[in-house]
């Protein structure tokens, strides 16, 4: 919980929902439902303790946010082994150096986020950013082209915004020099993160 600045709002972390899929609606709904039911539960329940009789709910998450589900394969997919071995690629665009973070997955799951996994810094190469069998579609964002462990390192902002620079330069690259992602030499896109100061 973290106090706000205007000294009277907090704002509360809490609440997973398990075994939601993201193509169910069924599912995704009663997810929903549950999640909110157990926030006002938390208030009702924070009301009992001192100095918190008066609290209410001021707003919550607009949607469920899921952090699995499909996933596109690119031209290269970042892998385990990348990650516990900090590979660097030749047309690597962002130097991710955040460690693996992995929620609970079940309600009975540990609560050791890396799980083992202790990613040592590595490259995001431009190929996870070009689709494999759509001719015409970069990935930019958590979309991007990796295994799930590697997801659970590089999902953070900061890697984010790295991925839809380099995917925003090289399409226009491409649509000037009409030619596909895919063959877009993506150590252009490296030069451009670093003329941009991303530390390669």
């Amino acid at each position: 919980m973290v106090k706000l600045p205007s000294l009277i709002n907090w704002n509360m972390g809490f609440n997973f929902q398990y075994d939601v899929v993201p193509d169910d609606i069924s599912v995704l709904s009663r997810a929903v439902y549950e999640g909110r039911k157990e926030a006002f539960e938390m208030v009702e329940g924070h009301k009992k303790i001192p100095g918190f009789e008066k609290m209410n709910l001021t707003f919550s998450g607009s949607h469920l946010g899921l952090r699995e589900g499909r996933r596109v394969m690119g031209l290269y997919r970042l892998s385990d082994e990348d990650i516990l071995e900090g590979r660097k690629f030749d047309d690597g665009i962002c130097l991710v150096t955040f460690g693996v973070d992995v929620h609970k997955l079940k309600s009975d799951d540990t609560l050791n986020c890396d799980r083992g996994y202790h990613a040592k810094p590595y490259h995001i190469p431009y190929r996870c950013l070009v689709a494999k069998e759509c001719g015409n579609l970069f990935l930019a964002g958590r979309c991007i082209s990796g295994d799930f462990y590697p997801h659970a390192s590089y999902r953070v902002m900061g890697n984010m915004a790295a991925t839809g620079e380099a995917v925003g330069f090289a399409a226009a690259c491409c649509a000037r020099e009409k030619i596909s992602p895919a063959a877009f030499d993506g150590r252009r896109a490296k030069e451009f993160a670093l003329e941009r100061g991303y530390e390669l």
